[in-house]
């Protein structure tokens, strides 16, 4: 039995070893991504910008309530050259939108989009022609987007801050907004820390498998560290029997791990 034991503690010591090689980078990267998160979170466009950038409501003529039926969330008044529209968003929280000249559903065209984008970025302070680039689903930012499933606009704003703006076809909101400055920075910090890449974003189960397994291992690891740590504490003549870079990390990992972990702190 002593014999297994002894296998058993070197095996333990192994592993933690190894696990700690293969996961290490990972891990590493996981805590500089997130110290860069608590300054430079994921992009997300100005609320009141979003509200600014379209028309000024005018109601004067004729108006036509279009026929409606069923049960409704909310409603909401919005212009689009000149046309006053009536939004309806029902309870599972699809939005459609009728025209009140006529009464008729309206549908949202990359142009009728334009004057949205270029107040939006005037507001931004920027005066630069805005490109369409087509109907987007699988866009590196806007995969945590609502509605991306179904496709928003995409618009690229001349200019050196190389603005890109995403809008919703069905309201016509301004959804997502990036530069390159908060796009380099979500490359640093959201994205490796979350592992958002698109080519593995964009397969939901798979990437909450992966975050899942991952996460798990990281425990599992720290876990089996400190078990080991505390093993070794006080073994020889000093607090560690490692000397210099192996030291630090015992006893930094014994610190910190057990500051975090705080069940699986001995008692003395």
């Amino acid at each position: 039995m002593r014999i297994l034991h002894k296998k058993a503690v070197r095996f333990t010591f192994l592993l933690h070893r190894w696990l700690g090689i293969t996961l290490g980078l990972m891990m590493s990267v996981w805590c500089l991504s997130g110290i860069v998160m608590l300054w430079k979170a994921w992009p997300q466009p100005d609320e009141t910008h979003v509200r600014m950038a379209h028309e000024t409501i005018s109601l004067r003529g004729t108006l036509q309530l279009p026929q409606l039926t069923g049960r409704y969330r909310n409603f909401r008044l919005l212009m689009v050259h000149g046309v006053p529209l009536l939004q309806a968003r029902s309870e599972q929280g699809d939005v459609q939108s009728f025209n009140l000249r006529n009464g008729i559903p309206f549908h949202f065209s990359p142009d009728d989009l334009l004057g949205d984008v270029k107040r939006y970025a005037s507001l931004a302070g920027e005066d630069g022609i805005p490109h369409f680039q087509g109907l987007r689903q699988d866009d590196q930012w806007i995969l945590n987007t609502p509605e991306h499933r179904s496709g928003l606009y995409r618009y690229e704003i001349e200019g050196p801050s190389r603005r890109l703006l995403y809008l919703s076809p069905s309201s016509g909101d301004i959804m997502q907004e990036t530069t390159q400055e908060t796009r380099f920075w979500a490359w640093i910090g959201a994205i490796p820390h979350w592992l958002y890449p698109s080519l593995l974003k964009r397969h939901q189960t798979l990437w909450v498998d992966t975050l899942t397994v991952l996460s798990g291992l990281g425990i599992f690891l720290t876990a089996l560290g400190l078990w080991i740590g505390w093993r070794r504490f006080r073994t020889g003549r000093h607090l560690s029997p490692y000397q210099r870079l192996h030291r630090v990390h015992h006893l930094g990992g014994l610190i910190l791990g057990s500051y975090f972990y705080p069940g699986l702190r001995p008692d003395f």
